[in-house]
């Protein structure tokens, strides 16, 4: 995922979630909330940190768990099942000139990957996020990701569908699409860093639309 969209995101929820303060969110999504505030921009501080991580292991990166510069190696020792999690991110109409959008979303990601025939199943959940208002809400709803592919002419790239429908600050967002990305670490994967910049729709007109996850192994 591109590292400016990925940070520029984060900090867009996290100067609206410090400049409200400590109250409740009026609406919490299904199985989660209602947060405060102040319980929502923890949240947005350990995803922070947590994609900054995996910056240490990509292709440019130096070290003994960076991946070098052939991405044949994870790959080649990868097999069987893994499990990840991490943070999920949605942008809806996003301008990274103005940084708005009609919505900024971040949530939990967690996918389990069967490196044997390439499968990834998994979801993003528990989602919240601000409006173009900078309006902060918790969002019903999931985003299912399936499917998938692994390896390719790049050796570590990842592929997976994902559909869902969320609702927020009266809103609803519809996404589908494929995600694209790379598996992360020497010697085993450590991280996965997917995104897809596409389309959706936005109560009911079409929208583009981000939707990224950053995961590391259980």
């Amino acid at each position: 995922m591109n590292a400016f969209a990925k940070f520029t995101t984060l900090a867009i929820l996290g100067s609206a979630l410090t400049a409200c303060g400590g109250n409740n969110i009026s609406s919490g999504g299904a199985g989660q909330g209602p947060s405060t505030e102040a319980e929502l921009l923890a949240r947005t501080i350990d995803y922070l940190t947590l994609i900054d991580r995996p910056d240490a292991l990509g292709p440019d990166a130096l070290g003994p768990d960076a991946l070098g510069p052939s991405g044949a190696i994870t790959v080649a020792s990868a097999s069987g099942t893994a499990s990840f999690t991490g943070v999920g991110l949605v942008a809806v109409n996003f301008d990274l000139i103005s940084e708005t959008g009609d919505a900024v979303l971040m949530g939990d990601a967690q996918i389990d990957v069967d490196f044997g025939n390439g499968d990834v199943d998994g979801s993003i959940t528990n989602l919240f996020g601000v409006d173009l208002g900078e309006n902060i809400d918790e969002y019903s709803g999931s985003i299912d990701i399936s499917g998938g592919s692994i390896g390719g002419a790049d050796h570590n790239d990842i592929s997976a569908d994902y559909v869902g429908t969320i609702s927020g600050n009266d809103d609803t967002i519809v996404l589908s699409g494929q995600m694209f990305g790379t598996l992360l670490g020497n010697n085993s994967v450590k991280a996965i860093d997917m995104a897809d910049f596409g389309t959706g729709t936005f109560n009911g007109s079409g929208a583009s639309t981000l939707v990224g996850i950053v995961v590391e192994a259980d």
